[in-house]
């Protein structure tokens, strides 16, 4: 169940036959949460940015708003809100963690930056996803970035574009850290380094902008050169999007002192030079078609030989 604030409350239920119902609450802004909403649901087919809607169902203003996503949990059988999205500073987020009373999230996306922005990741928990267009911290509060940063996170996702510290990264606990933060290659060269020999264990995808050139990324490590005739799978696993492939063709395979390998690609989007870092169990597809096919030919040549001879 995904609660989604932009200028009102949207509630939404994704069902298994790939419909979805949408619960919309009206004069959200100006009312507490102990009191009625006009409440109207819809329903849609598919999701997100695909979805088509097929019906109006229903208005009511029966349920007290507070009230609301503990019935539907009840009647879903599902023990809390799967993910917050806060797009508008209009809502307060002590308002919100009434109406999700207290509970824990599995995944908050925050997508604006006013001081309520603080609020939200002060008093809203979340599990497993953390999405945020910026940090909303002074560089004298560096200890609450720190404790985000050591969650044991599914992902983290930073879509500011600003330089970030290699330190960040270097701190970072989660299985995923996506950004659009610039890092130079004297940095991720660091970090590659320092990765070989033990940090950032629970890192299997990170992707970053490099700042400047990339001479001397690899500078000083052991690296296997990937031939652009061979393609490898990773597997990305989400928390609240479907899971997909990754095909990688190319790229540098770096070995950890334990045995684990990862593969950096580097590849240019525009004008801009973008790293990524796979760190997974991959599955490993070479081009051998032709020497397959001759093999199987000379095979079959001497099966069939060996047969007519007797």
């Amino acid at each position: 169940m995904r609660l989604v604030l932009l200028f009102t409350v949207r509630i939404e239920v994704l069902l298994s036959d790939g419909t979805s119902l949408l619960f919309l609450l009206s004069s959200f802004l100006y009312n507490d949460v102990n009191s009625h909403s006009n409440i109207h649901l819809e329903l849609y087919e598919g999701r997100d940015v695909g979805r088509r809607k097929l019906e109006d169902l229903w208005n009511t203003e029966a349920i007290v708003k507070n009230k609301l996503i503990s019935h539907l949990c009840k009647v879903l059988n599902h023990p809390c809100t799967d993910k917050i999205e806060f797009s508008t500073p209009d809502i307060p987020p002590e308002t919100i963690s009434d109406l999700i009373q207290g509970q824990e999230v599995r995944v908050l996306a925050v997508f604006f930056m006013d001081p309520s922005m603080r609020t939200a990741l002060k008093i809203i928990r979340y599990s497993s996803v953390l999405r945020m267009n910026s940090v909303p911290f002074e560089k004298n509060e560096y200890t609450k970035l720190k404790e985000i940063l050591m969650k044991n996170l599914d992902e983290f996702s930073l879509m500011s574009s600003d330089i970030i510290p290699i330190e960040d990264i270097l701190l970072s606990n989660s299985r995923e850290f996506i950004t659009k933060c610039s890092v130079t290659a004297k940095q991720l060269n660091r970090f590659l380094k320092l990765w070989m020999i033990g940090s950032n264990r629970r890192f299997e995808y990170f992707s970053c902008r490099i700042t400047g050139d990339s001479d001397g990324l690899l500078k000083g490590i052991e690296y296997e050169q990937i031939p652009m005739d061979s393609t490898e799978v990773y597997k990305r696993r989400r928390v609240d999007l479907p899971n997909y492939d990754i095909p990688l063709k190319g790229g540098m395979r770096i070995t950890r002192h334990d045995g684990t390998k990862a593969i950096i690609s580097i590849e240019t989007i525009q004008t801009d030079r973008w790293l990524s870092f796979f760190c997974s169990e991959m599955k490993i597809f070479y081009v051998i078609q032709f020497f397959l096919t001759l093999f199987c030919s000379s095979k079959l040549s001497w099966v069939c030989q060996s047969y007519f001879d007797k």
